[in-house]
Order: structure tokens, then sequence, then C-alpha cells
């Protein structure tokens, strides 16, 4: 009896170590670049080096690295998995953004080159399409469930002269360690 005891208890634990084997590991997330783009929205407008002020949209992603964190995060979580006939992968972002600036190279909008644009450019909410603060966009980046890994839509509030030649420039800080991420788009002229 005992015999049979500890063969099934044996076999029990292989089985749930096999299925916790097969699942997908936990990783944590980290802000790691920047991809920092001006588009033309303009209809059938493949050319991404000249746009109006209205067809303009800058487009915000963030890059993340992903690192492997451990399998054995719970041990009631271990045990589970032997219930579980998919494995789900779990990402948790260990970093937050605190701040963003978005700079131009030109003097622009009554703004002086290199300084912050924020008030001049609204973020489009790609749930509720609302035109929101720039400092919204934070709020997206720092997503701690399922976190957004798409683009993040910037427009112009105001005109920008015909003719200026400019580009622009995004800085976000890490809040945990201060850090800075920078990116900037092509030249792009405003017809």
């Amino acid at each position: 009896m005992i015999k049979k005891t500890i063969q099934s208890f044996v076999f029990f634990a292989l089985f749930q170590a096999v299925l916790f084997s097969c699942c997908s590991e936990d990783y944590n997330s980290y802000f790691d670049s920047l991809s920092f783009t001006a588009e033309d929205k303009a209809d059938g407008d493949e050319d991404p080096t000249t746009a109006t002020s209205q067809d303009l949209v800058l487009i915000l992603e963030p890059i993340f690295e992903n690192i492997v964190a451990s399998n054995f995060k719970e041990l009631k979580k271990f045990s589970n998995m032997a219930y579980a006939t998919t494995c789900d992968e779990d990402y948790t972002l260990k970093e937050h953004v605190s701040e963003i600036t978005i700079t131009a190279n030109v003097d622009i909008l009554g703004i002086p080159a290199g300084n912050s644009l924020n008030s001049k450019l609204s973020y489009i909410n790609p749930e509720t399409l609302d035109y929101e603060a720039v400092e919204n966009v934070i709020q997206v980046l720092n997503r701690e469930s399922d976190y957004y890994y798409g683009r993040n839509e910037i427009v112009l509030n105001e005109f920008i002269a015909e003719g200026t030649s400019l580009r622009f420039n995004v800085t976000i800080t890490i809040e945990e360690n201060g850090r800075m991420l920078e990116a900037t788009t092509n030249t792009i002229t405003i017809e």
C-alpha cells in the first residue's frame, strides 16, 4: 500500500513538473529604447518628409527588453499548473515613466528650439479617440497589467509656418532610476 502511494505521489509530481516545464516563463520588462517617427496622414501620401500641419502625426513607440524572471514565483502557482491546459506568458513592467518632453530643433509656435512643446501638442487616446494632454501618454506607457506595446499618436494643436524644416525630439524619464531615453524624428518640411 505504501509503495502504491509513493508511486502515485511520484507520478503526479512528475506529471505536474512536465506541465510546469511546458509553460512559458515570467518576464520582467524594462524600457530599452524609443521609436519616434513623423507621419503624413494625408490620403495616398507615402512621403513622410513633407506634411501639412494638420496632417502631421508624431508616432511614439516604446521598445521593451524582456528578461526572464522566474518560473517559481509562488508555490501556489506551481500547484495550480496541474489544472492548466495552456499557459500564458506573464510580463511585469518594472520601470515607469515619470516625465515626457517633446521639443523641436528650431523655433516654432513661439517656443525657442529645445524647449518643451507639450502645451502645443495633443495625444490621441486610442480607446476614446479624444485629444488629451501629451502627459496622458505616461499613463498608457505605465500600464501594470497588459501594458501597451503599440503606437501612441501625437498631433499639433496649432499650425506651423509653411516651409519650416524641423526634427522633433522626445525624452522620457524613468522614475525608478532617473534614466532618460531619447529619440528624434527624421527631418520633415511643413508644406
